[in-house]
């Protein structure tokens, strides 16, 4: 997981070339390597604001995964994207992960984790 998320912060703020050269990564076998793509294209796109916003909509495409492993890796993913942000629509996607009692208790805290990371500063009471 940590090699192939390691290619974001190769390819750090480099959308386009980034994001080609992750994607090859997310059709492995290898759930591993599956989830630290998902975790590069977060970490490619930290921090940029873009109107096509390629990180939200490849990361929230495979949200409803039962695989922990995949699931982890996109809640990392959105939460190393989105930190300090405020987005509502993350909210929106992050929430009903934190009170599903179906999925694991680490993907329902990782959830609850990274919504504080987006929220940070905010006072948001939903978040709270």
């Amino acid at each position: 997981m940590s090699a192939a998320a390691s290619l974001g912060t190769l390819l750090l703020w480099n959308m386009d070339e980034g994001t080609a050269k992750i994607d090859k990564y997310q059709y492995s076998q290898n759930d591993f390597i599956k989830a630290g793509a998902l975790m590069a294209l977060g970490i490619v796109n930290a921090g940029i604001k873009n109107e096509c916003d390629p990180a939200f909509a490849l990361l929230t495409e495979y949200i409803d995964t039962s695989n922990d492993v995949l699931r982890n890796g996109i809640i990392s993913g959105l939460t190393l994207a989105y930190a300090g942000s405020a987005r509502e629509d993350v909210l929106e996607v992050l929430t009903p992960l934190v009170i599903d009692c179906s999925i694991s208790f680490q993907s329902s805290a990782l959830a609850a984790l990274a919504l504080g990371l987006v929220f940070v500063g905010t006072c948001n009471e939903d978040v709270a």
